[in-house]
């Protein structure tokens, strides 16, 4: 008997790990766009158990499942990628990202847009993958400079208790 339920709950383990992976390129797409949304709805209400649950599937869609699907995307579709990775950025540091956005990004994440509508209009797709790279290295680095930003406040926060 204590056989049967260790075979029944790995069967059930593989399942879930399954049922959660994406098998087409359109289905990851699909899922990241509801995991963002689902973010940006309830992300006010999280707990730091929340965020780290959602930080594990945010790794999940950014890195593991899109190298998965990476070759097969549009430049359109590494655009919105793209863009999921700054909306969770944004939502995972609310607090002081608005400011820092307006304050620091702004200005450039305008120009590259005007730029991406610029290659788009002109069909200009071999370009199109640097400026991807370029976006993703600004929220990459905007995350981290907001990561450090909020642990000086917090720290500032906790020494004032």
């Amino acid at each position: 008997m204590n056989n049967i339920l260790k075979i029944t709950a790995f069967i059930l383990l593989i399942v879930s790990l399954i049922a959660c992976r994406p098998f087409s390129k359109e289905s990851y797409l699909e899922k990241y766009d509801k995991f963002i949304s689902e973010v940006s709805v309830k992300g006010d209400k999280y707990t730091d158990k929340d965020w780290s649950k959602a930080d594990e599937e945010y790794k999940k869609f950014s890195e593991d499942w899109y190298d998965h699907f990476k070759d097969d995307l549009t430049w359109q579709e590494k655009l919105t990628t793209t863009k999921y990775t700054v909306q969770f950025s944004y939502y995972r540091n609310k607090p002081g990202a608005l400011d820092f956005y307006n304050t620091y990004l702004k200005g450039d994440l305008e120009k590259l847009k005007e730029k991406i509508k610029y290659y788009k209009e002109n069909n200009m797709n071999a370009d199109i993958d640097s400026l991807l790279k370029q976006a993703k290295e600004v929220g990459d680095t905007s995350v981290t400079i907001v990561q450090g930003l909020i642990r000086d406040v917090e720290a500032e926060i906790n020494k004032r208790k």
